[in-house]
């Protein structure tokens, strides 16, 4: 999976956990197929990657071979967008603070998969802007950040190389050549 994938499952399971949605009641924007019934909550990530949140490391671990390999690892901000629609739905998007910092299940949740999640925006109407009368619709948006991490990279051993230097001088004197031994990782300039 992707990392946006992996955001928009872990919010689906938080949401379905801490609210207890079903899958039909917490759906992914955007998704080609019938309508759902109402009220549902559709989550989008529509921000993921960019600025690192804090300083990257590597882990390294032993695959097996004689070499270990390295793993960059890193957390990466992302922001999701939360659409509620129908009547009741206002409800779900008002418990949505109180679950992310309060409730143990979610948070372990939220732990497990990598994810940290803010407090939401302030729950917009938007039903008046759609010009609809006949359906409830807000929205809310998460800023959070996740783990990224990345793909493991083989380190090869380096060994001490040979470096030959020949100086020739222009005027035509005898050339000095001079042969030494140079760890890569240390080199002598």
């Amino acid at each position: 999976m992707s990392d946006r994938e992996d955001i928009l499952q872990a919010v689906r399971r938080v949401f379905k956990t801490g609210l207890g949605l079903t899958d039909t009641q917490v759906v992914v924007e955007d998704t080609k197929s019938a309508r759902v019934p109402l009220p549902y909550l559709t989550v989008k990530v529509i921000a993921y990657g960019g600025n690192g949140v804090a300083q990257d490391w590597v882990t390294n671990t032993v695959n097996g071979s004689s070499n270990p390999e390295k793993t960059p690892r890193g957390y990466r901000e992302t922001t999701i967008s939360v659409n509620a629609y129908g009547t009741g739905a206002a409800a779900w998007l008002e418990a949505l603070p109180d679950l992310i910092s309060e409730d143990d299940i979610v948070r372990a949740e939220l732990t497990a998969a990598g994810l940290t999640l803010s407090a939401p925006s302030a729950i917009t109407d938007i039903s008046t802007l759609l010009d609809t009368a006949i359906e409830y619709r807000a929205n809310v948006t998460f800023f959070g950040a996740y783990e990224r991490t990345g793909t493991p990279i083989e380190q090869v051993e380096l060994d001490l190389i040979d470096l030959t230097v020949d100086f020739t001088s222009p005027n035509g004197a005898p050339s000095i050549i001079m042969t030494e031994t140079v760890d890569p990782l240390n080199p002598p300039c």
